[in-house]
């Protein structure tokens, strides 16, 4: 058992050696012809191929490749924000129900994890000292590591009214 180890182990001893090489001189160009050990040769050559598709495919799965995710929701998922305004006005509101859409940008493998909610749309009523039909202004909040692209519609109608 030894004895094959042993020979195992010096075939890659052997292999990594350096190989005397022929050097022979062609007196009609001054040209150097050198011989090399072929196994050697096709050693490396396969492992360049698999160092480079290695790489490749570190590339390709680490790569910067952004991607959208378009995430539906309707006005009942809206935070309000700022509404003690409308206390201190002595008002009130109402919003018409229909359908948002949030696109949010991010690397590929983070953006697959996103869950609607994970994003929070708003409505910041702080501008808000009168009575009447008003548009107010969609924003949204996305995790660290994603960016909106475009909120759909950008505005939405709210209906001010005097608290009696």
């Amino acid at each position: 058992m030894m004895k094959k180890e042993n020979s195992f182990g010096r075939k890659i001893q052997n292999l990594w050696k350096q190989k005397p090489t022929v050097v022979s001189m062609n007196d009609k160009r001054d040209e150097y012809a050198v011989k090399q050990d072929k196994r050697a040769d096709i050693v490396i050559r396969i492992f360049s191929v698999l160092a480079a598709v290695l790489i490749w495919i570190y590339a390709v799965s680490t790569g910067d490749s952004v991607h959208t995710a378009n995430l539906e929701y309707t006005t009942a998922h809206l935070q309000i924000r700022n509404e003690a305004v409308l206390d201190e006005s002595g008002l009130d509101y109402a919003i018409d129900d229909m359908m948002i859409t949030v696109s949010v940008q991010g690397r590929r493998l983070r953006i697959s994890g996103l869950e609607p909610g994970d994003v929070t749309i708003y409505l910041d009523f702080s501008e808000i000292r009168y009575s009447g039909k008003q548009a107010v202004k969609i924003g949204a909040e996305v995790p660290q590591g994603f960016a909106v692209t475009s909120i759909s519609p950008e505005y939405v109608w709210v209906d001010f009214s005097t608290v009696s």
